[in-house]
């Protein structure tokens, strides 16, 4: 996927919402689950679940297992939906 120019990209993300995921990751044996330290704006900082942005012809499941694969280096094998919600951040 060819990548956005800054400048058409941030006017996207001012006039548009954006579809994102974010992955509730379990280990059953250890009863734990998987959180990430963003690195990134919104939220820097932040611990929170594995995540971001839904590509273009990419299924929920499918651009969880990704960003799951790239956050954490584990494969995941989604087995539900379990919400759908909205998150406004001021900065993005």
């Amino acid at each position: 996927v060819p990548e956005i120019p800054a400048h058409i990209y941030e006017q996207i993300i001012q006039s548009m919402p954006i579809c994102c995921v974010d992955t509730f990751v379990y280990h059953f044996e250890k009863r734990a689950y998987l959180m990430i330290q963003r690195t990134a704006p919104p939220a820097k900082g932040l611990w929170w679940m594995p995540g971001g942005r839904v590509l273009k012809g990419e299924s929920f499941y499918e651009s969880a297992i990704r960003k799951v694969k790239i956050e954490s280096g584990l494969d995941i094998c989604p087995i539900a939906k379990l919400s759908t919600y909205s998150t406004y951040f001021p900065e993005s």
